[in-house]
């Protein structure tokens, strides 16, 4: 008995073409396991455009007559609020919002009511009360957005 190597007239694959093929499989699921989080990024982005939406953020009651209030806020869903502001209302009545995002490298600053500033507690950035720059690294003011009171409830504008 005599043992060809053929395969139905065909050469037989041999063990390297075997480990050929499957490294071959391998680079292709790594590659696409690679590409794949990417495109859903960029498909993501491209089809859905971000709109301001407003998102009540306290009773008109509970904000004081003058001063500055924190409002933790859940804009992603899920169980525990996800972003900070600031909501201040002067003398005459007018309301402003500020985000608690520091300019510098995003930390969330607190807000010292003996000094009336935004304290940044990572690098000591400061802010003044209407959020501009006092001390310290961060390049630009707090951010400023969009408030109006909606019935009886201040709700704030973000781009979602």
């Amino acid at each position: 008995m005599h043992k060809d190597n053929t395969c139905n007239n065909k050469p037989c694959p041999t063990r390297r073409d075997a480990l050929t093929w499957g490294l071959w499989a391998v680079a292709g699921v790594l590659a696409a396991a690679a590409v794949w989080p990417v495109y859903e990024l960029v498909s993501s982005r491209r089809g859905r455009k971000k709109a301001l939406k407003y998102i009540p953020a306290v009773p008109v009651e509970d904000m004081p007559e003058v001063g500055v209030i924190k409002v933790e806020l859940n804009l992603r869903g899920g169980d525990r609020p996800d972003t900070r502001v600031f909501i201040k209302r002067d003398a005459a009545g007018a309301l402003t919002v500020l985000s608690a995002t520091c300019t510098h490298l995003s930390c969330l600053v607190n807000f010292n009511r003996i000094k009336g500033e935004f304290i940044c507690p990572c690098h000591g950035g400061k802010y003044d009360i209407e959020g501009r720059v006092i001390a310290g690294p961060p390049p630009a003011p707090l951010v400023r957005l969009p408030v109006r009171v909606e019935g009886s409830t201040i709700a704030v504008g973000f781009m979602l």
